[in-house]
């Protein structure tokens, strides 16, 4: 096989959207200034459906850390503010839009995500780890994996090509679930340890040695070819739109992922190359 091709990529953790509801419309909001610490602010001024306290919606994109320094001045003690939808972001930097394209490919042969049962399923190059919707509306939590736009999430690398990965989170008691029920929580939001706990990153070893794991105690008495149709054929199995992806995987063979060496999501960033060609 050729020798794996480094593929330099720089990790950026963050938020790429937040929805704050208020329970007044008189707000005397800095929106110049804090729009100097975001993306973009959209207003909305109307009642929170079935919940009538709520009365002025704050939806932003892409905040930055001083954002939430700003806000908690302006909003002080006196105001109340609940978070009902936040999409908190990770973003793998890359040089090129095939870099990035590459470095989705190898993420979704690698990561598995315990939280999320459903098999992923893609739309318009996107990947999701769980439908989008129920029957009541959005799902509480869906992960979610793309390739094919730039980053936004900061603004020294706003507009470079990026692998981007997304936990959308959905309705104020989730979000509690995770220690996040004030601007406070947001601030000091510990996002590295969030990933870690949350996403596992897994070394597929090399053909011969997948179909010993799937044959289990029994692959001594089976040939090497036969070792190796059985680990293609369940790659080939849980191929969506070109890309082997193991959360599917190990849907199918629980034990799976049990065999494998696993690493954290930061540590999988730094040291990832791109294989050409597949280990014998």
């Amino acid at each position: 096989p050729l020798p794996p091709q480094r593929i330099a990529c720089h990790q950026i953790c963050g938020y790429d959207r937040l929805s704050l509801w208020f329970d007044r419309t008189d707000l005397k909001l800095p929106k110049k200034e804090l729009r100097k610490h975001c993306h973009e602010l959209i207003e909305h001024v109307g009642q929170m459906p079935m919940n009538l306290r709520w009365k002025y919606k704050l939806i932003v994109l892409q905040p930055a850390s001083s954002f939430f320094t700003v806000l908690k001045e302006a909003v002080g003690r006196e105001i109340s503010v609940v978070i009902a939808e936040l999409e908190i972001t990770s973003d793998f930097i890359t040089r090129t839009a095939k870099d990035a394209a590459a470095l989705c490919s190898r993420f979704l042969a690698a990561a598995r995500v315990p939280h999320q049962r459903q098999p992923v399923m893609s739309y318009e190059n996107t990947f999701y780890y769980a439908r989008r919707t129920n029957g009541n509306g959005k799902r509480g939590k869906v992960f979610v994996v793309y390739a094919d736009r730039a980053s936004k999430i900061a603004s020294e690398h706003c507009g470079r090509p990026c692998l981007h990965v997304e936990y959308r989170i959905t309705g104020s008691s989730t979000l509690a679930t995770l220690g996040i029920a004030s601007i406070d929580d947001l601030e000091r939001f510990d996002h590295e340890s969030f990933w870690c706990d949350r996403v596992r990153m897994y070394s597929l070893p090399s053909v011969t040695r997948l179909g010993q794991i799937l044959f289990g105690q029994g692959h001594s008495r089976v040939s090497d070819e036969a070792l190796r149709k059985r680990a293609r054929a369940l790659r080939k199995a849980h191929t969506l739109n070109g890309n082997f992806v193991l959360q599917n995987a190990a849907r199918e063979c629980p034990s799976l992922c049990r065999s494998l060496h696993s690493t954290s999501m930061s540590t999988w960033g730094n040291l990832q190359t791109i294989d050409r060609k597949d280990p014998k």
